[in-house]
């Protein structure tokens, strides 16, 4: 004979009813429906199923329990019985919110209603399945259920204070401020239908681009109605990068403002933080004349040349080689030098660890100063 199953020790607070409910909360079910689904197995312990057949059941209900339900009704010929599982809403809003923050988007009250009407019709692998559609324009696929349903679609709500994240990790790494007014226009570009992503591209090029509009457009995004924003950089974040570039000739290059002003009169003139770098560091390793093709089409004579400290240029060279360095050496420096400076051919980079002869010869040359006799 096989003995009958005792399902009371099987439900309620023993091991095996513990189980159960964790395996039903683990595969999404709305807990609700744990009666009916013992009330199911108690059917099915009544028409044949052993101890061992439920405990199975019970056991695998953590993957698929829809089908670990039929194959048991299958079994005892109780198909029409198998009570039709539905999705947890908190589960699904959770599963829901996954998908949403990926795309800047939350789950609000009125998006939790809205999947709960969707949740009334369709079963748990039905609901599941919509849920996991939304990884992916998530506002289409709302849309399209809520016709379905013949049910207003939920506005969803943007999760702002994610997007400044995002948007402040690229905006600083372009030295731009994150202002007020920049905030104010990515909300507006948001809610009017501009993908997150698209605007991170366009501010991304704001390294080159100082012009909101023209960085705009060059990720393909064409706004109305919507004020843009004068674009400001940050000028104390720039001239930290730009002193970074001249790494080489830090012990020369002002520690007090003069870097600072030489930047800010760089970006007056339209030229972005990437334009400013690259003039200053091109400025000292290889002229003027060449870094002027790097400062987004700001004439030559508008632009101010790098600071350079000449006392401690001729401190440098007079450390540097020592009995070689004479004083009358350093005096026609600091007059030769300075105009050299202004010669969009010279390059400082040129002589600095250069011997004397070939430093002297080459300021007279840039500078059109001639050296005294014995210099």
């Amino acid at each position: 004979p096989v003995p009958k199953a005792d399902v009371a020790k099987l439900f309620g607070d023993s091991q095996w009813g513990r189980l159960l409910r964790t395996n039903l909360d683990t595969a999404s079910v709305d807990l609700s429906q744990q009666p009916a689904v013992e009330a199911f197995l108690t059917k099915a312990a009544a028409a044949g199923a052993t101890a061992f057949d439920l405990r199975q059941v019970i056991a695998r209900m953590n993957g698929q329990p829809q089908q670990q339900l039929q194959a048991l009704a299958q079994k005892h010929g109780l198909v029409a019985e198998v009570p039709v599982l539905r999705a947890s809403l908190d589960k699904m809003v959770a599963l829901a919110n996954g998908y949403l923050r990926s795309q800047y988007l939350q789950v609000g009250d009125n998006t939790r209603e809205f999947l709960k009407a969707v949740g009334s019709s369709r079963n748990l692998t039905e609901m599941t399945s919509f849920v996991q559609t939304l990884s992916r324009n998530a506002e289409d696929v709302i849309a399209r259920e809520a016709q379905r349903l013949n049910i207003a679609a939920p506005k969803l709500d943007y999760d702002f204070n994610a997007i400044d994240a995002y948007l402040k990790q690229t905006i600083t790494s372009v030295r731009v401020e994150y202002n007020a007014e920049l905030a104010k226009f990515v909300r507006e570009a948001v809610a009017a239908g501009v993908p997150v992503a698209m605007l991170q591209r366009a501010l991304a090029s704001l390294n080159n681009n100082t012009i909101l509009a023209t960085a705009l457009k060059s990720a393909n995004i064409y706004v109305a109605g919507i004020q843009l924003p004068t674009i400001k950089y940050d000028l104390a974040a720039t001239e930290s990068w730009v002193r970074s570039g001249l790494i080489n000739f830090q012990s020369v290059v002002p520690s007090g403002t003069q870097l600072t002003d030489f930047c800010k009169a760089c970006m007056d003139q339209g030229m972005s933080p990437t334009h400013v770098y690259n003039f200053a560091t091109y400025s000292l390793t290889s002229g003027r004349q060449r870094a002027s093709s790097y400062a987004n089409g700001v004439p030559l004579a508008s632009l101010p040349p790098v600071p350079i400290d000449v006392d401690a240029v001729c401190q440098y060279w007079q450390g540097r080689l020592g009995a070689n360095w004479k004083p009358e050496m350093t005096a026609y420096v600091k007059s030769a030098l300075p105009k050299a400076l202004e010669n969009p051919s010279f390059a400082l980079y040129s002589i600095f660890n250069s011997n004397a002869s070939s430093i002297l010869t080459t300021l007279q040359n840039c500078s059109g100063i001639p050296r005294p006799a014995g210099v």
